[in-house]
């Protein structure tokens, strides 16, 4: 199933305003979306998933639920690693693989690009 951009756009923004208040597959696409725009602004994720349990959590209950292990393992690593350029690397390798997860969901990467 695809979704629209203007219903991505609407979850990001009600997300940003209050994240408890969306449902639990709304919370994923707010976490993958927000997630791919730090690493685009940052170059890495691992300051984000640290200062977001609640963010983390919700990215692995939904690499868990479809099955990207390897997803998975690299974020596991990631938040394990104490190196700068480890965590850059394995935060570029997690960003590379962000098509998957969005197909997952049902939304083709033009639809969730800015």
């Amino acid at each position: 199933m695809n979704h629209a951009p203007e219903e991505l756009q609407s979850i990001y923004e009600r997300g940003l305003a209050d994240f408890g208040s969306l449902k639990p597959n709304e919370q994923h696409i707010f976490v993958l979306h927000d997630i791919d725009l730090y690493f685009e602004m940052e170059g890495s994720v691992a300051d984000y998933l640290i200062s977001r349990p609640s963010h983390l959590s919700c990215l692995v209950a939904l690499l868990q639920e479809i099955e990207d292990r390897a997803s998975l393992q690299l974020i596991h690593r990631l938040v394990g690693s104490k190196e700068p350029t480890e965590q850059n690397q394995l935060s570029a390798e997690f960003y590379e693989r962000s098509e998957v997860r969005w197909t997952q969901l049902g939304y083709p990467r033009a639809d969730v690009a800015d």
